[in-house]
């Protein structure tokens, strides 16, 4: 998953959208609306329902004029006996009730605007309602729900809210878009991922208040925007709804935009780390009368390589893959018999540095080989090397909790993990079969 944006939402009302145009005029970054007496509002809605068509619109045009001040009124006149008066209302109530950043002035500083490429920054979004009505924002603003998630899943789910609208661009005015590192379907971060895509968080800021979120490591998280290389990186926050008119959205109406922010990047990741997001390069070369494969994380951050070779999971999954035509033959690389685990066989591999996973000599691999018979004699037959790994700090959590009060695995439940393993499959590149000499 490259992206987290995940909020589709589509205001509709189309009686209701064609008068909206006045109702979020901006005056800096945020909208402002006038104040009016309940009696007017009281009075439009009573011409919801007007027989005349002009003076119905015109109701429509001055509810949507006045905004968050008449939703109370209008969740009445949604549930009272006239049924024009509801329906209108209820369109009212589908447009004003999505918009968010209503009166609201977003302001944006980072934790550092001078820094290296691997050093992390933090992002403060403070948000200041200048209105007189309660407007929404999209943000978990509880501390008390904030520190209750995991750090890591508590960065994702923060990374996630604020990546629907936030907009980095790089030296060159290119967009960066926010990369995720794989994550276990049963971890706290998948669970933060999904709470989001079901059910967005939306809370109310009153009048007045400011409220501020601190978002950690928003470039060296779990999900984090990649600023790899030399340059000046600029943020900034740019909201607007998601109208399905198109006359709405050219006025662009209910935008909000944030002050604009910078960071200076004072150094380049190393060539070995991917721009593009790829995690790991895995590679086999010929030394002597040895085939050695290696491994390279081409991430931005630290990951752990399992190098414990076996048949299951706690134990990565690796072998040497001989293949002529639609011929081919696999031969485990590690033991052959019952492994014993090792968390010390669990490497943490920094970015752009390799690591070996398993080496064979010739004749070894020609013997192993011939026994699961595979006619080496042959000319034109390739070998790579394949690896997958399933062991993460889910998958040891789940193993100590069916094995509590066991002691039969008293390397897993003593081990400790990376917090990111690579847990996805890789195959190496191709080399022409070796004979023994």
């Amino acid at each position: 998953m490259k992206s987290l944006r995940v909020r589709h939402i589509v205001l509709l009302a189309v009686v209701v959208q064609a008068a909206c145009l006045a109702t979020f005029r901006a005056d800096g970054n945020a909208s402002t609306y006038e104040k009016v007496s309940p009696a007017e509002i009281a009075t439009l809605i009573d011409q919801l329902s007007h027989a005349s068509y002009a003076t119905r619109t015109d109701a429509t045009h001055r509810l949507c004029e006045i905004g968050p001040q008449a939703e109370a009124a209008l969740r009445t006149a949604a549930s009272g006996d006239n049924a024009e008066s509801a329906l209108r209302a209820k369109q009212l109530l589908a447009v004003l009730e999505r918009v968010l950043f209503s009166g609201v002035q977003v302001s944006l500083k980072l934790s550092k605007s001078i820094v290296r490429w691997d050093e992390q920054i933090d992002l403060r979004v403070t948000m200041t309602n200048h209105s007189q009505y309660a407007a929404r924002i999209p943000f978990v603003r509880s501390e008390s729900q904030r520190l209750a998630l995991s750090p890591d899943a508590r960065q994702v789910g923060d990374m996630q809210d604020v990546a629907e609208w936030l907009q980095v661009r790089d030296a060159l005015g290119q967009a960066i878009e926010l990369h995720v590192d794989n994550y276990s379907p049963q971890s706290k971060v998948a669970e933060a991922i999904n709470s989001r895509i079901h059910s967005p968080p939306v809370e109310l800021i009153e009048p007045g208040e400011k409220v501020q979120i601190n978002i950690e490591a928003i470039n060296r998280g779990w999900a984090r925007y990649r600023l790899l290389d030399q340059g000046t990186f600029r943020f900034q926050i740019d909201y607007e709804p998601a109208w399905s008119d198109e006359f709405l959205r050219s006025k662009r109406v209910g935008r909000m935009v944030s002050n604009e922010i910078t960071a200076d990047v004072t150094s380049s990741a190393p060539e070995a780390v991917s721009r593009r997001g790829v995690e790991a390069r895995l590679t086999i070369q010929r030394n002597d009368n040895r085939l050695v494969a290696k491994i390279t994380n081409q991430l931005d951050r630290q990951v752990g390589i399992n190098r414990n070779l076996g048949h299951s999971t706690p134990f990565a999954k690796a072998a040497w893959v001989y293949t002529l035509g639609e011929k081919l033959y696999r031969v485990p690389a590690g033991a052959t018999d019952s492994p014993e685990f090792s968390s010390k066989e669990v490497i943490a591999v920094e970015s752009g540095k390799d690591v070996e996973l398993a080496s064979i000599t010739v004749p070894e691999l020609l013997e192993r080989l011939h026994k699961v018979g595979a006619n080496v004699s042959d000319t034109g037959w390739k070998v790579h090397f394949s690896y997958s790994n399933l062991l993460n700090q889910a998958w040891l959590s789940r193993a100590r909790s069916r094995n509590a009060g066991k002691d039969s695995s008293p390397s897993l439940r003593d081990a400790t993990l990376p917090a990111l393993m690579l847990t996805t499959r890789h195959v190496s590149n191709q080399l022409v079969a070796p004979s023994a000499d």
